[in-house]
């Protein structure tokens, strides 16, 4: 079945008009999903706009920074990444995109605090819940429930948890001498933005003709993908490549798939198959590597030892 159709086939479920359509192996009824789904972007946008900002700014900003994350959740869970970070984000989108006259002060000022959770991110839910779901596919169809509940527990321990260290140090050791960008930096930022956006302005139509290069470029890889078969080159190297933010990362997809290719071409599915203990030991050692550090300076009181991150 395509997206189109599986889509389609779970609104028609959700509304009542499909009841033939099998649900068990899902952590969460279609009803349940797209009523929750559309019930919390609704409170999203009427709370952007009980803020000021125009409605169908709000509601248009929403539909915006979904369609993004489900952009980087596909992009984490066909690659690999543990992290990523969209080379476009909501909040420039709108106020570049359709011009701070139409968004207003007030809207340039909400815009400009979604940065928190919209604009700076490299973890987030969406992709993490879609590589769980991928794990829990060998579970028993009754215990599938469970793992929802599992995550929005996890979710609100996560929250309060956070919020209460991240206070706690601050007022220990004062933010600023913690983690400079999240103290500072992004905080900067933000009113950089809101300050810079200020003045009416139309749409940013340089932008415009960069964001529609950059959908036919990617448009024409996906068709070479899924038409050409002798095409060698993931369309998941463009929008990887094309941020700065992740330069650091972008040789390390090519390098993982020229490897892969070279292996499957000239050693076949079997020896493919037995690489990969080879290459997750990779991955955990580093994981390893950090965390015996971590434990190291714990108790040696030792600071300033560099892991890499993204």
């Amino acid at each position: 079945m395509s997206h189109s159709g599986h889509y389609g086939a779970v609104l028609r479920k959700a509304i009542g008009r499909a009841p033939e359509i099998d649900e068990a192996d899902e952590i969460l009824s279609y009803r349940g999903a797209v009523f929750g789904a559309v019930g919390g972007m609704a409170v999203m946008a009427a709370w952007l706009w009980l803020m000021g900002t125009p409605a169908w700014i709000s509601a248009l900003f929403v539909v915006t920074a979904i369609l993004i994350f489900l952009g980087l959740t596909r992009i984490v869970a066909e690659s690999g990444l543990a992290v990523v970070q969209a080379p476009m984000t909501a909040p420039d989108l709108m106020v570049l995109g359709v011009g701070s006259a139409l968004v207003g002060p007030a809207g340039v000022v909400n815009m400009s605090m979604t940065y928190i959770w919209a604009a700076d991110i490299r973890v987030f839910v969406m992709a993490t819940c879609a590589n769980a779901l991928r794990l829990i596919q060998e579970m028993d169809l009754s215990s599938r429930r469970v793992v929802f509940w599992a995550l929005i527990l996890a979710m609100f321990i996560g929250v309060f948890g956070s919020l209460w260290m991240i206070f706690h140090m601050a007022y220990l050791h004062g933010g600023i001498n913690l983690n400079f960008w999240f103290f500072s930096g992004l905080p900067r930022d933000t009113y950089d933005f809101a300050i810079r956006n200020m003045e009416p302005a139309g749409a940013y139509w340089p932008g415009w003709a960069m964001f529609g290069g950059g959908g036919v470029v990617m448009v024409t890889l996906m068709w070479a993908r899924q038409r050409l078969p002798w095409w060698p080159l993931h369309p998941i190297g463009f929008p990887v490549g094309a941020n700065a933010m992740m330069n650091g990362v972008w040789f390390n997809v090519f390098l993982a798939w020229l490897i892969k290719k070279l292996v499957l071409r000239y050693g076949g599915a079997s020896v493919y198959q037995g690489s990969q203990p080879f290459f997750l030991g990779l991955i955990s050692g580093q994981a390893l590597c950090n965390g015996i550090w971590l434990v190291i300076d714990y108790f040696t009181g030792k600071v300033g030892n560099d892991i890499f991150w993204i």
